[in-house]
């Protein structure tokens, strides 16, 4: 089955409601049988299970509770996108990370998150709160593999050439030798 990703903490200010409240849609416009949501990360799904059994789409989604970094990046690496819905970031790790492993982020355009992704060139930013924004935004990216892969090939190319710890070791060392 295809994943769609959810990695981070299991909290209401990152977004979960949306995105249980998307799921519906995306399900209406993608084949159930061929789609899963994974959620990976630490926190009370209990309500959210609840949620996705009143909607009948339970069969849809998985909680895998906290796991260990290789399994994460396992995830990331199988996972066709991954999704950060937050009402509030400054530089998620969730989104970092996708993009270093060359999975397209669907993302909320608060915070730093569009310093990181630029729409439709690495990534996807979407309104935050807006489940019928986000629905549409992972149907788009689900359906077009063009899409996917470019996005895929610049995500890595930006954490590269902005992110990497080669590119920022160097500006750190420039700021504690100007200060010194």
């Amino acid at each position: 089955r295809r994943i769609v990703l959810y990695s981070g903490r299991l909290l209401a200010m990152k977004g979960m409601g949306t995105l249980i409240r998307s799921i519906p849609e995306v399900l209406n416009e993608v084949r159930k049988d061929e789609l899963l949501f994974v959620f990976a990360g630490p926190g009370n799904y209990t309500r959210y299970i609840n949620e996705l059994k009143k909607m009948e789409i339970e069969s849809n989604c998985i909680f895998t509770g906290s796991l260990d970094r290789t399994s994460i990046i396992q995830l990331l690496m199988f996972a066709e996108l991954t999704v950060v819905p937050s009402f509030l970031e400054n530089s998620p790790f969730a989104v970092l990370e996708s993009m270093a492993c060359g999975t397209p982020v669907i993302a909320s355009d608060v915070g730093g998150i569009p310093e990181i992704i630029k729409n439709g060139h690495n990534g996807i930013l979407v309104q935050a709160g807006s489940a019928k924004a986000l629905a549409k935004a992972i149907i788009n990216l689900l359906e077009d593999e063009s899409l996917r892969s470019s996005i895929r090939l610049r995500a890595k190319e930006t954490v590269s050439k902005k992110f990497s710890w080669s590119v920022n070791i160097k500006k750190y060392l420039e700021v504690y030798t100007e200060c010194a």
